[in-house]
């Protein structure tokens, strides 16, 4: 919140390959006063719901990690 830019809000997201490796991080920004920073907000929600599909779509939780 306001870190490391004052006044803009973000919330990250890892989006995780067949093997459990984070292959990439999905971010959502805005200026505070339009962002709802809250864990529980709908930005926050939808972050974590498109993070989650595009984890599926990559096969995560279908597969082990190999050793």
């Amino acid at each position: 919140i306001g870190d490391p830019l004052p006044g803009v809000n973000a919330f990250a997201a890892p989006v995780f390959d067949h093997a459990g490796h984070v292959a990439l991080v999905i971010t959502a920004m805005g200026p505070e006063g339009t962002f709802d920073a809250g864990w529980d907000s709908a930005i926050a929600t939808a972050l974590r719901d498109c993070a989650g599909e595009i984890s599926r779509q990559l096969g995560h939780g279908t597969a082990r990690a190999l050793e």
